[in-house]
């Protein structure tokens, strides 16, 4: 396997369309062909391997960590360790877009660090 990706996602709203089973629905069985990249790159298997929950990005993330091994990931500033050993750097992304007018609206701070799957389970 040369990728093991964990995709953590928060709806906001919690409530209304689409809901988070309809999500996964989705991805399971895509009306339309899914666009992941290079068309030589496909996944090998089920994208969808289930999902978990947790109380915000980095409790999910340490709750899909591979056992093996530690995981590098990035979690919005505020929804983990903020701090060394874990954290590596803050990074600002400019990647908020206004989805309704299709222009950009603004940046995030997010963590860059390691999950590390010997840490207690959320």
């Amino acid at each position: 396997m040369d990728l093991a990706l964990r995709i953590v996602l928060r709806l906001e709203p919690q409530e209304g369309d689409p809901s988070i089973e309809e999500i996964a629905k989705a991805i399971e069985r895509p009306a339309r062909p899914l666009y992941i990249g290079r068309k030589p790159c496909l996944p090998t298997g089920q994208i969808m391997q289930g999902w978990v929950t947790g109380k915000d990005a980095f409790s999910a993330l340490v709750a899909a960590a591979p056992i093996e091994k530690p995981l590098r990931a990035v979690w919005p500033e505020g929804s983990g360790p903020g701090t060394e050993p874990i954290a590596d750097q803050t990074i600002r992304l400019t990647d908020v877009r206004n989805w309704s007018t299709g222009i950009h609206a603004g940046s995030r701070n997010v963590v860059e660090g390691w999950v590390h799957p010997s840490r207690p389970r959320p």
